[in-house]
């Protein structure tokens, strides 16, 4: 059900992240890095489901992203810690945004709990420009520029008369 990412999968994780990450979040939130060492979920050829991991001293750390269309989330997740079990126990922590709400029920009946709440703010930072600075440009200084189109004179021009016609 689950095995690790290969460089082949990365095009497909980011197509996941792109449509399922709200466009404001992917903003300040960067996809999955490549070359990480996640598992992903594929079914009728289609990546349906990836959890980024890192791994430290203290736990284990997992960013999931789930398509709407991979179906049975409790499976999946059991299917998840089953395979990322290694023999050391160190708690895993499952890194679940606001717009992943529906992951709550799941992993607390998978015995998961809360564990710490987190708002990203974000100030965005600008300087104002209180007089322009005006500068040449030297690749084009000197130059004029050349018509791309041909020009034609239309005033005052009367069509010639066709062949056959009377006046």
């Amino acid at each position: 059900m689950w095995r690790r990412e290969v460089p082949a999968d990365e095009p497909a994780i980011h197509f996941l992240y792109l449509n399922t990450v709200p466009a404001f979040v992917q903003q300040i939130e960067p996809p999955p890095a490549r070359g990480r060492r996640g598992l992903v979920h594929r079914a009728g050829g289609e990546l349906l489901a990836y959890f980024g991991i890192e791994r430290g001293p203290l736990g284990v750390w997992t960013q999931p992203y789930f398509h709407p269309a991979a179906g049975d989330a409790d499976g999946l997740l059991t299917g998840f810690l089953h395979r990322l079990a290694d023999g050391r126990r160190r708690p895993v922590y499952v890194c679940v945004r606001s717009y992943q709400g529906w992951m709550n029920g799941p992993l607390e009946s998978l015995g998961f709990e809360a564990f710490q709440n987190q708002a990203v703010m974000v100030k965005r930072l600008a300087a104002a420009v209180r007089r322009p600075v005006l500068a040449v440009l030297p690749a084009l200084e000197g130059t004029r520029p050349e018509p791309t189109a041909p020009f034609a004179r239309t005033e005052n021009h009367k069509p010639a008369p066709r062949t056959g016609d009377s006046l």
